[in-house]
């Protein structure tokens, strides 16, 4: 039961991450400290029994990309559905385990695993001699260092996501018609892995986020709120944690202008018109 329980939380969210390493000579084989996890997800968070729960299964946790392309733990009952699996690498440190895709991002010398929708914190603890596949540094779209421009929009009027015909979409992308909406939110929301660092992740941060696409497919008038969600001792969120919180708030803003010129307009009454689009993204961590 309690190993259901644990697969139930990874259906909802996972994800890895690592300390600094030298990001150029990086190799995916070998064995990966969990030092740390993230839960990702846009509705509630975890209670306290699943809180212990996680940190139980993430405990000491090893993770083991062997030099025969396959993929174990040092817990093979609490990751069964991974075990002895194979894996391949592609150019965009994609993990495909199973039919199922796995990112391996790096932020700032950090590294990052992302399994469903927990991301775990690792550290490379082990080299394996014949290690071959590179981990690369992928630059963001709207990179780390420039300015963050968030465009205002022209004072006309905006609809909401249900009052459209058609919702906006991506261009060159094409979602099958019975998710236009749902896919587009995914892929707003995954857009967002590649820029935030996780390790600055305080205990529980929901963050409220909106912004406009408007009729030519800019994305402008971005905002976005913190709310802290204390769960437990009532205590009070530290200055450090407020800092790098901001910090997170401004990598969700740069992942959402990353989106800048990708997008199509959404269409009411045949025609192109401005859209809301309303996010929450709530982390929690270890």
């Amino acid at each position: 039961m309690r190993i259901f329980n644990f697969l139930m939380l990874l259906s909802i969210s996972l994800t890895f991450s690592c300390t600094a390493q030298d990001d150029s000579n990086i190799k995916l084989e070998g064995k990966w400290k969990v030092i740390d996890w993230t839960y990702i997800t846009q509705g509630r968070s975890l209670n306290n029994d699943e809180r212990a729960e996680m940190n139980e299964h993430v405990n000491d946790l090893i993770l083991n990309f062997k030099e025969d392309q396959t993929f174990s733990t040092n817990k093979p009952k609490d990751f069964s559905f991974l075990e002895n699996k194979k894996y391949i690498l592609s150019d965009r440190n994609e993990l495909l385990i199973d039919n199922d895709y796995y990112d391996f991002l790096i932020r700032d010398h950090n590294y990052f695993f992302l399994l469903h929708n927990i991301m775990f914190q690792i550290e490379k603890i082990e080299d394996y001699k014949n290690s071959k596949l590179k981990l690369k540094k992928l630059p963001a779209t709207y990179t780390e260092t420039s300015e963050i421009k968030n465009i205002e929009c022209d004072d006309e009027e905006v609809y909401s996501m249900n009052d459209l015909d058609t919702p906006p979409k991506f261009k060159n992308v094409q979602f099958e018609e019975n998710c236009l909406i749902d896919c587009l939110y995914t892929s707003l929301y995954s857009a967002l892995n590649y820029y935030i660092d996780f390790s600055k992740v305080a205990e529980d941060t929901s963050f409220y986020i909106d912004f406009i696409i408007d009729k030519t497919g800019k994305i402008c008038n971005v905002n976005i709120k913190a709310k802290y969600n204390v769960y437990k001792n009532n205590r009070q969120i530290s200055s450090k944690e407020t800092n790098e919180s901001k910090d997170i708030e401004d990598a969700i803003v740069r992942g959402i202008l990353g989106n800048q010129d990708l997008l199509e307009a959404g269409f009411k009454n045949e025609e192109k018109v401005n859209t809301k689009i309303e996010l929450k993204l709530r982390l929690m961590s270890k």
